[in-house]
């Protein structure tokens, strides 16, 4: 095998072609500044805003009292107090190269340098220091600050080695005259930096890892079976999350990963990491017992999921950190593949589903073999999982955010219930399910899971300028269908569905979704209910509450049905509308003078409880033969 020079598309070339323009802007804000002071306030700001840092910090040395003075801007630290340190008392390591800590080089950092210990007693976890130099001389250090994630930067060594000289060649203009005299810009070579490929054995194992990721992307289309090969390769436990943190595959699938996943979810939003700016993979604080290197999967500019890696009694070294890179890149190209394949198989299902609810009479042979090629067998029993987004007054889902709802839940459902086929219909979701998924328990995970789906889209408006995302709560109610083994009987399956979920509410409000046998007697009247002479009998019957409620904001109406459902009985009735006895007696007999009829009358009873059944087959059917 012949191994080409990086792809200028791979992931770790992007972000070190963004970090170099990045840096280069650095140099280019500081040159323009009048004055010291300028110089520094800029360099402080444009360091914290490139490597989004906590702390950023210039030393400068005055020659007369050999110390190096700090200037500090803290973007996330109130207050940091650093002090002057002694020259002569920081180790060579810091001022002859860049460095990280925790170290990334096999010689360990002597515990006494002052550098060191000035920047333990700031409480960082982690950061990395840049020697400001004029040939031999040095005249400051740069230093970057993290107090709870690591910037892993292991393979841009040289890039920020040259911002160091460039940001020394603006800084000497305003050293005093002798200070320039003792510091040549010229003549003296830098410092020699640790090359990654020097060593055999580690070209070797670098080489070993790329064919191991390109064999593994180009044999195998299984997702577990990447994982497991990557987990092997850099010798720790592996994750892959999609981009709303779902988990997708982890090796080995035995290590306690939903409570670390929920420790790091947690650590990533108090921390406000946003993975989009992060061309690196990043370190995380101690949890539970364990760091994680987060690595964004990014196609492009476009998110498509991260790449975490749990380390327990090692660190990441330098090639797993170049490895974990390449993975992300690998994890990319499968997530696009994958993406391709979902996308399509939607499209298709889409489209047949359309037809066949819309013109049942128009499938065919050639129609069935097109769903069989998208896994759809449409003889086989299954059954219509509907849901329907309840809104207020005047509300409604803009279908673009109904779209990208539906996208979303395919993408989470090809991974955990790739049997399961959805498409959008008008204002509801439609999901296709196979009958080994009809059970109720498999039936209240599926939901519950969609529904948290879902609560990410409760957002204000100001996500996308481009919508209009109603303000408050959504809530989903579904229905499901009796099972259905033939095309001809898609649509009243759909029906039967899409009216147990608008009755949801009333007829299960302790349970996950409503069914059609939960709805049978609403079913059976539904014809009953588009009869003209059927819908004047109830506005006759119940108009005047109606009205009587919305002119004066009362609860006649719910007052009335409750008590025709707990049977007349007072003590029940009160308890259910938690009100007192006597305010009950007083509605039923405001009731009463309202709808011109008593309510110890049988016949009554039974014509105003009838009534508000079909009301709700009325309410329910709303909008359904529009559908």
């Amino acid at each position: 095998m012949v191994f080409k020079e990086e792809s200028e598309m791979s992931p770790r070339r992007r972000g070190r072609d963004r970090l170099n323009h990045n840096l280069k802007n650095v140099v280019d804000d500081i040159a323009r500044t009048k004055t010291q002071e300028e110089t520094i306030t800029v360099l402080l700001q444009t360091i914290c805003n490139t490597f989004h840092s906590d702390v950023s910090l210039v030393y400068l040395v005055d020659e007369d009292q050999g110390v190096m003075k700090p200037n500090v801007l803290a973007q996330r630290q109130s207050e940091t107090s650093l002090s002057s340190l002694d020259l002569s008392q920081c180790s060579q390591n810091i001022l002859t190269g860049p460095f990280r800590w925790p170290t990334d080089t096999s010689e360990p950092l002597d515990t006494a340098c002052a550098f060191y210990r000035e920047m333990q007693q700031a409480g960082f976890s982690t950061w990395f220091s840049l020697p400001l130099r004029v040939g031999p001389t040095v005249i400051g250090v740069i230093a970057v600050g993290y107090f709870r994630y690591e910037y892993l930067v292991s393979d841009v060594r040289e890039m920020l080695w040259n911002f160091a000289n460039d940001v020394a060649q603006s800084l000497i203009r305003f050293l005093p005259v002798k200070r320039q005299l003792k510091a040549p810009l010229h003549g003296t070579e830098n410092p020699a930096l640790a090359n990654l490929y020097e060593q055999e054995r580690r070209m070797q194992r670098l080489l070993s890892n790329h064919r191991q990721l390109t064999n593994s992307l180009f044999e195998s289309e299984s997702l577990t079976t990447l994982t497991q090969t990557l987990s092997q390769m850099i010798g720790h436990p592996v994750a892959v999350l999609d981009r709303f943190f779902g988990t997708l595959s982890t090796f080995p699938v035995n290590a306690n990963w939903g409570f670390l996943l929920t420790r790091l979810r947690q650590w990533m939003a108090q921390t406000k990491l946003n993975m989009n700016n992060h061309p690196f993979p990043v370190r995380s604080s101690n949890l539970a017992g364990s760091s994680f290197v987060v690595a964004p999967i990014q196609m492009g500019d476009v998110p498509l999921g991260y790449f975490i890696v749990k380390e327990d009694e090692s660190k990441l070294d330098d090639l797993d950190v170049i490895a974990t890179q390449q993975a992300t890149m690998v994890l990319a190209i499968h997530f696009y593949k994958r993406g391709l394949h979902i996308e399509k198989r939607g499209n298709g299902f889409q489209e047949l589903l359309n037809q066949l609810l819309d013109q049942p009479g128009s499938w065919s042979q050639s129609d069935s073999d097109q769903a069989a090629m998208l896994g759809w067998d449409v003889r086989a029993e299954q059954s219509l999982l509907v849901g329907q987004f309840q809104f207020g007054e005047q509300e409604s889902l803009p279908h673009r955010n109904l779209n990208t709802i539906v996208e979303y839940v395919r993408t989470r459902l090809a991974v955990d219930f790739p049997q399961i086929l959805i498409a959008r219909r008008q204002d509801t979701l439609v999901l296709v399910l196979p009958h080994s998924l009809t059970n109720r328990n498999e039936l209240s995970g599926l939901i519950h899971w969609i529904r948290s789906i879902q609560c990410e889209f409760n957002l204000p408006a100001e996500r996308s300028s481009s919508m209009t995302v109603p303000s408050g709560p959504h809530r989903v109610t579904f229905g499901i269908s009796h099972p259905v083994q033939s095309p001809e009987l898609f649509n009243q399956a759909y029906q039967e569905a899409l009216m147990a979920a608008r009755l949801a509410t009333l007829v299960a409000p302790d349970k996950d979704f409503a069914s059609a046998a939960d709805i049978r007697l609403h079913l059976l009247l539904s014809p009953l209910a588009k009869l003209t002479a059927v819908q004047e009998f109830i506005s006759d019957k119940l108009a005047k509450l109606i009205t009587y409620d919305e002119e004066h904001q009362t609860e006649m109406f719910k007052t009335l049905k409750v008590y025709l459902e707990q049977n007349g009985n007072l003590s029940d009735t009160s308890a259910a509308l938690f009100i007192h006895r006597t305010s009950l007696q007083y509605r039923l007999k405001r009731i009463e003078s309202i709808i011109l009829s008593p309510l110890e009358s049988s016949q009554v009873r039974f014509e105003l409880h009838l009534s508000i059944f079909i009301h709700e087959i009325l309410t329910a059917n709303h909008g359904l033969d529009a559908t």
